[in-house]
C-alpha cells in the first residue's frame, strides 16, 4: 500500500511538472508571434522604403526564411557560449565589417533595422525552449530588460551579423 502511494504521488507530481513546462511553454510561443510579427513589421517598413539598399532587402528576406528554423537556438548558443560571436564582431579587431558601416542607413531606418535585428534574435530564441532560454537569461536578457537601446541592438546585431556571415552568401564588399 506504501508503494503504491509513493507511485501515485510520483505521477501526480510528473503530470503537474509537464502541466507547468506546458503553460510556460504556450506563454513563450505567444511572446514569440508577437516579436515575429514586430520582426516582419520592421523588415516591411524597411523594405518598402525607397532609400533601404538591396542588401538589406536580400538580408531581410534571407532572416524573415530563417527566423523558424529550429536549430538557430543550439547554433547561437553554441557560438555565444564559445566566444565566437563576441570575437569575431569585436570592433578592436575588426574581423567583420559591420553592414550598417559599410551600408549606410539614414537615423530613421538603422533605428528601424536595430529593432529587427533584436526581435529577430530574440525570435529565434523562442524556436527551442531549453536552449532558447539559456541564450535569452545568460546572453540576451539585458536586450528584454534593463540594456540601453544602444547596447542591446550591438548584442544582437552580432548575432545577426554572424547569421547573415556564416550562413549567407553576401556579395564580397560586404564580408570581411
Amino acid at each position: 500500500m506504501l508503494n503504491l502511494s509513493f507511485g501515485l504521488l510520483l505521477v501526480a507530481l510528473v503530470v503537474f511538472l509537464l502541466g507547468r513546462f506546458a503553460a510556460v511553454r504556450v506563454l513563450q510561443l505567444r511572446r514569440c508571434r508577437k516579436i515575429r510579427d514586430e520582426f516582419f513589421e520592421s523588415a516591411l517598413s524597411l523594405i518598402e522604403d525607397e532609400r533601404t539598399p538591396e542588401i538589406y532587402v536580400s538580408i531581410l528576406e534571407f532572416l524573415g526564411n530563417a527566423i523558424v528554423r529550429k536549430h538557430l537556438s543550439w547554433r547561437t548558443l553554441w557560438r555565444l557560449l564559445t566566444g565566437r560571436i563576441d570575437r569575431k564582431h569585436d570592433s578592436a579587431s575588426g574581423s567583420v565589417r559591420d553592414l550598417t558601416a559599410e551600408f549606410p542607413l539614414p537615423d530613421d531606418l538603422r533605428r528601424t533595422w536595430n529593432h529587427a535585428a533584436t526581435c529577430f534574435t530574440l525570435a529565434i530564441t523562442f524556436n527551442n525552449a531549453l536552449a532558447g532560454a539559456v541564450v535569452r537569461r545568460l546572453f540576451l536578457w539585458p536586450v528584454a530588460g534593463r540594456m540601453t537601446t544602444m547596447a542591446k541592438s550591438r548584442r544582437a546585431a552580432a548575432v545577426v551579423q554572424d547569421l547573415v556571415v556564416t550562413e549567407m552568401r553576401l556579395p564580397e564588399c560586404a564580408a570581411a
